[in-house]
């Protein structure tokens, strides 16, 4: 499920739902099944460091994703296929710049409030639906993918 949706707004349905909440939804289901497997064998329990996003609520399911959103990297030394992996950076690499590219309009648009200067904005918070798959489909390791079952 998508960040926007495990929040307590998400939870008691004041958060719209998005075009994006739906593909960010699949990444979330590409890193937890492609840190729970290696070579189609179900990692050892020891090393499969998301079952709990199955178990929690959802507001906590939201704080993990976002703990290891920022923190992925530390994830790399896991058994998992290196391509499945560069895949997995560059889905959630995707994922924290769009969420810094929102926050930073949400901090712009509060200065201007602040200021007095109203809610004048040139910048979209939301991409539409293509503009945001886009910034999937023209990683290097999802064109590679693509090339590769064509």
């Amino acid at each position: 499920m998508a960040l926007d949706l495990l929040t307590e707004e998400g939870q008691r349905g004041e958060v719209k739902h998005l075009y994006r909440h739906d593909l960010e939804s699949f990444i979330w289901v590409l890193v937890w099944v492609s840190l729970r497997y290696k070579d189609g064998q179900l990692l050892p329990r020891k090393s499969r460091p998301f079952d709990a996003w199955a178990t929690v609520d959802a507001e906590t399911c939201g704080d993990k994703k976002l703990s290891f959103q920022s923190r992925f990297l530390k994830y790399k030394s896991f058994a998992v296929d290196q391509y499945m992996w560069q895949l997995v950076m560059d889905c959630v690499g995707v994922l924290k710049a769009d969420t810094y590219r929102r926050e930073a309009l949400e901090l712009k648009q509060e200065r201007q409030l602040a200021r007095g200067g109203g809610q004048v904005m040139a910048e979209k918070m939301e991409l539409d639906d293509r503009e945001f798959l886009d910034l999937f489909t023209h990683t290097d390791t999802w064109v590679q993918l693509s090339n590769s079952v064509q």
